[in-house]
């Protein structure tokens, strides 16, 4: 294996030694730093959000005048999928993994976006739920 490997959950780069060596088989796991697929979509700064509740993280923006979200849902840093919809309505993701279960939901409250997690992630609870936008300092 002379070429780096991707897994699209995790994204890292698997290198085995070289073969004139004769060393035995050992592998070398380095994990890269994702660039957020949200990174430039040509929105305006001043939307884009990124939030951690819990293990969750969302990484995208928040249009206000559309009451609309969209972005990209991480797991421990593993990226689950994208997200959208109307906030106003509520979006809700659900998540079947081997190792974690549960549901991520946006929603509307007064003025301010907030992120709920109800996700087991190996066997441990995640309950929890704050506001994600506005920004605390435009409030």
């Amino acid at each position: 294996m002379d070429k780096a490997t991707h897994n699209t959950g995790a994204v890292i780069q698997v290198n085995s030694p070289n073969k004139e060596n004769n060393l035995p088989d050992a592998f070398t796991f380095i994990q890269h730093v994702q660039q957020s697929p949200m990174a430039d979509v040509g929105l305006p700064k001043s939307h884009h959000v990124r939030a951690n509740v819990g293990p969750v993280t969302f990484d995208g923006y928040i249009l206000p005048e559309k009451d609309t979200l969209m972005g990209v849902l991480y797991l421990l840093n593993i990226q689950l999928g994208k997200v959208s919809g109307s906030i106003e309505r509520g979006v809700k993701a659900t998540a079947r993994l081997a190792s974690a279960t549960g549901d991520v939901v946006f929603f509307k409250q007064d003025k301010e976006v907030w992120m709920k997690i109800d996700i087991s992630v190996i066997g441990a609870p995640w309950k929890m739920e704050q506001a994600i936008w506005p920004p605390k300092h435009h409030k």
